[in-house]
């Protein structure tokens, strides 16, 4: 198994060449600057480098030709003329594929240790031929929905991974909770709290007098609310008036 695990350099640019190189030389046309056989061998070197690093190592020649298959697909996708990618190119959609690639990765070697061959010390522990322990079913179905809440493990491939030790439990004649864990929300950020107002200066009520805006009111007002006062010194004026503006006496006479 292990021998299998990791595969040479050669049998990975070998898988490159048959899967990948051949196919984009048939499909698709050299460039001007590639008519020179050199100068093509050069490039096609260069892409089988730059795919064989991107894909991550620790993989079967069965799983690594399947991701050389996905990295075709996405070349295929990416091309949008009859010519060669770039090698920017290619580079970019291989790492895109071996990101995905680990990450199944790491959720493989978490269910193997879940699920797979080790065995625990409740699992040496019981008589072979017995099946699953209680502890061990539970645990198993406990780690199942920490990965399924997560988002680490797929909830369509969880609910059925999670079915084994359901089943092995219920077989038991033991109680147990086939309700599927919820996937964990984001917790909301808080909201920041509008500024608060400037406070509002309130001028003080001026007096009613003072409301009035005219000054003439005022003194008017001012004026009738005080006697009048007369100049002392002024003299008395005794003018007569002119004959013609004098009336005549008046008597029995003059009807």
């Amino acid at each position: 198994m292990e021998n299998e695990q990791h595969i040479d350099k050669n049998i990975r640019e070998k898988i490159i060449a048959d899967v990948i190189i051949k196919r984009m030389t048939t499909m698709y046309v050299r460039h001007v600057h590639l008519q020179d056989a050199e100068a093509a061998g050069l490039y096609l070197s260069s892409l089988t480098d730059t795919i064989n690093q991107r894909i991550p190592s620790g993989l079967t020649p069965e799983h690594f030709e399947a991701v050389a298959v996905r990295v075709w697909d996405a070349i295929t996708h990416k091309v949008k003329t009859k010519y060669w990618p770039s090698i920017a190119d290619v580079s970019g959609v291989a790492a895109k594929v071996a990101v995905d690639v680990s990450r199944t990765m790491k959720i493989d070697d978490k269910l193997k240790r879940t699920f797979g061959n080790e065995q625990s010390h409740e699992d040496k522990a019981r008589v072979k031929g017995s099946g699953w322990t209680e502890i061990g079913a539970r645990k198993a179905l406990a780690e199942t929905d920490a990965l399924i809440a997560s988002g680490e493990l797929g909830r369509g491939m969880g609910l059925k991974l999670r079915r084994m030790p359901i089943v092995a439990l219920q077989r038991m004649g033991l109680e147990v909770d086939e309700t599927p864990p919820a996937l964990a929300l984001p917790k909301p950020e808080p909201k920041p709290l509008p500024p608060k107002p400037e406070p509002v200066k309130a001028e003080a009520l001026k007096p009613l007098m003072e409301m009035d805006s005219s000054a003439l009111n005022m003194r008017l007002i001012r004026s009738g609310a005080i006697a009048p006062t007369f100049d002392p010194n002024e003299q008395e004026i005794n003018d007569d008036l002119p004959d013609a503006l004098q009336a005549e006496p008046s008597g029995w006479d003059s009807l």
